[in-house]
This record gives structure tokens, C-alpha cells and sequence, in this order.
């Protein structure tokens, strides 16, 4: 391997790592020394794995749930999940997979650079300009810091998307392709867009006992979960797929398939997905390329396809990154003549500048996210965080939420989740439109007395409870749905009780982060 591409390596893996430690010295001054994900859900694989370190699936002990999206995740989260370092595994498993595909990042780009030479500082610094906007065109140091399976979902993507890579060069798929085909889909569902093209083009270039093999593998565990699942008596998918996605909540419905597709090409995102499919399908109909790099062309075309009709998009930009991250890779691998020709022509800086350009305005989003996970992290700090305190440290009883993760995790009294997320009979009831009559039921059911929601989401509860007051955030809002959240007791007697808890409790809120008491509560006494 040339010398100015290990170089090249070494000094993205250091500016990656310092990107890395950049964003979590900002973290811990932005929270007062408090390491916190940029997103609530991340607490809702650490509150499931918790559980699951005690024999029990759900976030409440007793009462079985399926809040992840990912069927992997809390169970690498689990054998460690409640100890003093549960919080920190996602972090630490994330960097780690991180730079492996930094890694295969490298490679891409060594294959991609082909042949090209020229002086020693310029044949360093272009792989090195190369790999480092993939880092940030892919979002993933972002991703990381949501604390949750995404890095390891585009990691296992990359390592597809290299092996057939490799495949369509030498014509042999290594042993180890079989198993990020099996996996990835088993970190999110929605990575059968690039599974199954994968497993369809090994069989196609006659690989055919792996393509089997693993299609077999990946078919039995994805039943075996569902029927896990049907088993605790839930849905066979999970209820937070079922809230996200209302392609997978219809079944599959062909008619809203294609109203997706054509929202997602009125999505910015998926409009530029949609221009990278169709250079893709160019790609695969050009003149002069061989038959396996046309069908490959072919395979992350119909991927991409597949999230076009299907799948999600944005949230703090995490949703699409896999596909786009398969997408740019297997263009960059595809272009690789043009890349060379256009090097030798221009120069590296003049390339250089071009693809940062590029990465400028197509990935604009994710440059965004690096600026603000700070703030992000502060969000959840400021506002799920303090729930979460307030109810551990002070109310020690059950209470109602729309983001149950933080307010779940280390908290054994009873959550209810009002959005659905970990309860089915929840998401049946925002189906059908009567929350409030399933929600008054549900309190009385598990004693809640006392709900932490955002009131417009959910206005038949706000109307019938009586209000507290509101814990607002003292940043701007990035991560987290609304700036305030709206503390309701069911009774006079509650909020009797809660009004003294509350303005202890306000006393040592964050700072910037304040408690404001409705107009009927604010000459209440404090005891």
C-alpha cells in the first residue's frame, strides 16, 4: 500500500477523533459536567436494556413493550445497562464502529483514486480532503452523539457496499459479506433496502449458497423476533416502527407507497436522492463498464429506490444517512475514471475545492448538526433530563409522558407513554382518536396522577387535567419537539401535593432552564 495513503489514514483518523473529542469537551461545559445523547430515544434502548439485564422486555417492569426500532441494540446495551457506565456504551461502541468506517471510507477512496500520482504533498492531502468530507457528507460524528444504532447501521452499510465492491473487481465475495447482509437489517429494519439488493446480486454473480445461506439466516431471525414479539402478546412489528412509518403501520399499502414516493421527492433530501438514483441507473447503462459493475450500479440504485418509496427521513438527520452513505460510496467507486481524468487534468485543489463545494450544498443538514449538537445535547439535558429528576428525586410515583425514554431509564415506578412508542394500547388509541377516553382509563388503571407532556400535542388530556405549570428550556430548541413541557395534575389534591415539590425542584433547575407556574397555582401556598 503506498506510503502517502497510510499517511492519509492517520491523519483523518486523528482529525476524526479530535472532531469527536471537540464535540463531547462542548457537551460536558454546555450540561455542567453531564455527558447527555442529543436525543430522548437514545434512553429508550438504555431504559428496554435495563429491563432485559433483568429478564423482562418492556420499560415497565410487569408490562411488556416493544419501544426500538432496533432488534440488535438494547441487547448489546444490556450487559452493562443500569451500572454507573450504562450510559457510556453507547458512546464507546459508537466511536469504535465509527472509525472502522473511517476505515473503509480510506479504502473506498484508494480504490477510487486508482493509479493517480503526482508530488508527495498533494497525493496525501487529496485522500485525506476526500475521506474527511465523507465524514462530515455522511453526518458521522452526529450520529454518534444521538446515542443510538446508527453508526453501527452505516458501518455495516459501508462494509456491504465494500464487499461488493471487492466482489465486483476479483469476482469473489469474501465469507465475511455474509454477515453485515445479515445484520444490518437486524440494527434497523429499514437496511433490507440494501440487504436485499446485496443478497440478489450475489446470486446473480453466482454466489448463490452464500446469497441462500444468509437470506435463510435473515429470514428466520426477523420471524423469530416478530414471533418473540406476538408472544408477549404485542404487534409483530415494533410499536415505534409502527408510530414512525405509516408504510409499515398500513401494512404496506401500494396506493400510500406511492404517495410517499412522491413526498419524498417533495423532501430536500429525497429529492437529492432520487438525482443520485437516477445517476446511478446512468452509471449502469454506460458504455464500456464491465457486466459486475453494472450490477452493482444497479443493486444501490434499487436500494435507494426502496427508501424513496418507503422510508423516513430527518430527524436531526439520522433516518437516511445509510442509504446515502451506500449511494455517494458506490458513485465515488463508479466515477472513479472521471475522478482520475479529472485530477490529472485540474490538479488536486482545484478537485479539492469542487468536492467540498459539493459536499457544501448537498449536505448541508448534516454540516448544521455538527454546529449544533452541543446545543442538542443541552435539549435533552435541560428538558427530558430534569423530568427524569423530578420524578425519581422528588415525586417518586407514577407519572405520564410523550417522551418516555430519559423519564424511564433508572426509574421504576410505572411511565405511561402517552405517544405510543412503548405501548400498544396507546398507538390503538391515537388510531382511533380517542386518546383522552383510553388515557383517563390507563391512569387510573396504573395510578397516575400526575402527566409531563407537551399539552398541544395532546389537547383532549390538557383540557381535562388541570394545569401546573411549564418547565421551558433555556436554549434554543434543535432536538426536542416543543421549547416547553406542561406539568398536569388529575386533581386538586395532587396539585396540592406537587406545588411544593415543584418549587424545590425549580430552585435547582440548570441554568437558563426555568419553571413557570400557571396563573391559578402561582399564590399557592408552598406547603
Amino acid at each position: 500500500m503506498p506510503s502517502n495513503m497510510k499517511r492519509a489514514f492517520m491523519m483523518v483518523l486523528l482529525l476524526f477523533l479530535g472532531g469527536v473529542g471537540a464535540e463531547i469537551s462542548a457537551i460536558l461545559l454546555i450540561n455542567s459536567g453531564h455527558l447527555v445523547y442529543t436525543l430522548d430515544d437514545a434512553y429508550i434502548h438504555l431504559s428496554l436494556a435495563e429491563n432485559i439485564a433483568r429478564g423482562h422486555y418492556g420499560v415497565n417492569l410487569g408490562e411488556s413493550s416493544s419501544p426500538s426500532s432496533s432488534i440488535l441494540w438494547p441487547f448489546l446495551l444490556a450487559p452493562v445497562a443500569g451500572s454507573a457506565l450504562g450510559t457510556l456504551v453507547p458512546l464507546v461502541l459508537n466511536v469504535l464502529v465509527s472509525v472502522g468506517t473511517v476505515f473503509l471510507f480510506w479504502r473506498v477512496v484508494g480504490v477510487a483514486m486508482g493509479d493517480y500520482q503526482t508530488d508527495v504533498v498533494s497525493s496525501t492531502a487529496v485522500p485525506t480532503l476526500l475521506v474527511s468530507l465523507l465524514i462530515v457528507a455522511t453526518n458521522l460524528i452526529g450520529l454518534i452523539f444521538t446515542g443510538m444504532e446508527h453508526s453501527l447501521q452505516v458501518f455495516l452499510v459501508t462494509l456491504i457496499v465494500w464487499g461488493l465492491i471487492q466482489e465486483s473487481r476479483g469476482g469473489k465475495a469474501h465469507w465475511w459479506l455474509v454477515l453485515p447482509l445479515v445484520l444490518a437489517p437486524l440494527v434497523r429494519y429499514e437496511s433490507l433496502a440494501i440487504s436485499v439488493p446485496g443478497l440478489l446480486y450475489l446470486f446473480l454473480r453466482r454466489h448463490r449458497k452464500e446469497a441462500l445461506t444468509a437470506a435463510v439466516v435473515l429470514g428466520m431471525a426477523l420471524w423469530g423476533f416478530s414471533a418473540f414479539l406476538v408472544h408477549l402478546g404485542l404487534d409483530p412489528l415494533p410499536d415505534s416502527t409502527m408510530v414512525k412509518s405509516k408504510v409499515v403501520s398500513s401494512g404496506g399499502n401500494l396506493r400510500l407507497m406511492v404517495r410517499h414516493f412522491g413526498g419524498s421527492l417533495n423532501n430536500p433530501r429525497g429529492s437529492i436522492l432520487a438525482a443520485v438514483c437516477l445517476a446511478l441507473c446512468w452509471l449502469a447503462r454506460s458504455g464500456g463498464r464491465k457486466p459486475a459493475e453494472r450490477l452493482f450500479a444497479w443493486c444501490i440504485a434499487s436500494g435507494v429506490a426502496l427508501h424513496l418509496l418507503a422510508g423516513e427521513y430527518g430527524w436531526y438527520s439520522r433516518y437516511e444517512i445509510y442509504i446515502w452513505t451506500a449511494s455517494i460510496l458506490s458513485v465515488l467507486y463508479l466515477g472513479r475514471e472521471a475522478l482520475s481524468r479529472r485530477l490529472a487534468r485540474d490538479g488536486p485543489y482545484a478537485v479539492g475545492f469542487l468536492a467540498g463545494l459539493t459536499v457544501v450544498l448537498t449536505c448541508l443538514p448534516y454540516i448544521q448538526v455538527l454546529a449544533t449538537t452541543p446545543l442538542a445535547s443541552n435539549n435533552v439535558y435541560q428538558q427530558q433530563r430534569q423530568i427524569r429528576r423530578f420524578a425519581v428525586e422528588y415525586y417518586k410515583r407514577p407519572i405520564a409522558v410523550n417522551d418516555v425514554g430519559y423519564p424511564s431509564y433508572g426509574n421504576d415506578a410505572y411511565v405511561l407513554d402517552v405517544a405510543g412508542v412503548a405501548s400498544s394500547e396507546a398507538l390503538k388509541a391515537l388510531k382511533r382518536g380517542d386518546t383522552a377516553a383510553w388515557f383517563e382509563e390507563a391512569s387510573r388503571v396504573h395510578d397516575v396522577r400526575l402527566a409531563m407532556i407537551y399539552g398541544a400535542w395532546f389537547a383532549p388530556i390538557a383540557d381535562r387535567w388541570i394545569k401546573i405549570g411549564e418547565l421551558h428550556l433555556g436554549r434554543e430548541k434543535i432536538s426536542v419537539n416543543n421549547e416547553a413541557v406542561e406539568f398536569y395534575a388529575r386533581d386538586d389534591e395532587t396539585r396540592e401535593a406537587v406545588i411544593p415539590l415543584l418549587r424545590s425542584f425549580a430552585a435547582t433547575l440548570p441554568e437558563g432552564a426555568r419553571f413557570t407556574f400557571s396563573d391559578s397555582n402561582r399564590g399557592a401556598p408552598e406547603n
